[in-house]
């Protein structure tokens, strides 16, 4: 996503902060009431930080998404 695209829901701004390596932003944007995966979003941010740390340690200064699917039979997507 080049700065010129305009983030039009939430999801979109989470994968756009999740792939600058953004954690303080995707805590912003995330319910504090929900869980992520099956754990408390504070839980949640606080390793998805520390997976961020390691990158940004790697030398990576953003990752890049692409689009898939699940293919596990106890998901919906």
């Amino acid at each position: 996503m080049n700065n010129n695209t305009k983030l039009k829901t939430q999801a979109q701004a989470v994968v756009h902060f999740i792939e600058q390596l953004d954690i303080e932003m995707v805590d912003t944007l995330l319910d504090d009431t929900l869980e992520y995966q099956d754990m408390d979003k504070d839980i949640f941010i606080n390793k998805l930080g520390h997976a961020f740390n390691e990158f940004i340690e790697s030398g990576d200064t953003c990752l890049n998404s692409t689009k898939g699917f699940c293919d596990s039979v106890i998901c919906n997507y």
